[in-house]
């Protein structure tokens, strides 16, 4: 899980260096398709799927397609050691959604890390720890890109349920190879519609990175739906998140993002509290 968290992290980065994250997405969708066909036509042909299945993984890649297009909104608006980190706190959303809807409790540890990554969440959202700053957290515009990071967050919470249904049906790689054509169909016309004019000039600047990227993403998130067949998915996902503080060191060694104090330890904060949700 910590391999799959580094991969994850060096996607991300590549996507936030790209030229139009939108894009820059959409070439790395078509990539991560096009480089598992393989495998995943093997995989199709030798394997009995339910139409339920079929339902799953339809569902997924339509939840997975609002996912991208926040992701790319959120990084056109933000930096990635800002927005990186608040994207993947999804697991205390679902730690929320479980006590308000389906009669769970938080124990006292629970209740810690819930406390714990709101911390993080609240930290992340300010520009310096100034007392004017911390009382106005999204005062900036620039924070436009925060607004959009906890809508991604959202998203990954609803993909990860789903997905944890779906991956009893198919194997892990074949079943993120589905997901992934399903969702390049609404992406496809989004940026067709949007962004036409900037596919030819992200594909000249950043062809090697989206081709990277095209690879890592898959394998990252394969390694993970493996996993959720293994072990609990709220100790999965939680042990993943590892990866924020991953994305703000590469933002901020590679990037040369600002705020790196307050942004690494709003990370770590986010992660220890998603870890002390876990093992409640």
């Amino acid at each position: 899980m910590l391999f799959s968290a580094l991969l994850h992290a060096v996607w991300n980065y590549l996507a936030k260096n790209s030229l139009n994250k939108y894009v820059f997405s959409w070439w790395m969708k078509l990539f991560e398709f096009l480089l598992y066909m393989p495998i995943g036509l093997y995989l199709l042909t030798s394997a009995v799927i339910p139409t339920v299945g079929w339902y799953v993984a339809t569902l997924s890649g339509l939840v997975h397609a609002v996912y991208w297009f926040l992701l790319s909104s959120s990084y056109a608006h933000g930096d990635l050691s800002a927005v990186y980190p608040l994207g993947r706190s999804a697991p205390i959303i679902v730690a929320i959604l479980a006590v308000l809807f389906c009669g769970e409790n938080l124990t006292f540890v629970g209740i810690v890390g819930v406390l714990t990554v709101m911390a993080g969440i609240y930290l992340m959202s300010v520009d310096s720890l100034e007392l004017e700053k911390l009382l106005h957290p999204l005062a900036s515009k620039r924070n436009l890109g925060v607004i959009y990071a906890l809508l991604t967050a959202m998203s990954v919470t609803a993909y990860t349920i789903i997905d944890k249904t779906g991956s009893g049906y198919f194997h892990p790689l074949l079943y993120v190879w589905v997901e992934k054509w399903i969702s390049i169909i609404p992406f496809t016309l989004v940026v067709l519609t949007y962004n036409r004019a900037s596919i030819r000039e992200e594909w000249m600047k950043n062809r090697l990175p989206i081709v990277m990227a095209g690879f890592l993403s898959p394998l990252s998130y394969a390694m993970t739906v493996y996993m959720m067949r293994l072990v609990q998915v709220s100790y999965v996902v939680s042990v993943r998140q590892v990866s924020v503080v991953f994305g703000v060191i590469l933002g901020g060694k590679l990037l040369k993002e600002r705020n790196m104090k307050t942004r690494l330890l709003s990370s770590i904060l986010i992660f220890i509290g998603l870890f002390l949700t876990s093992i409640q």
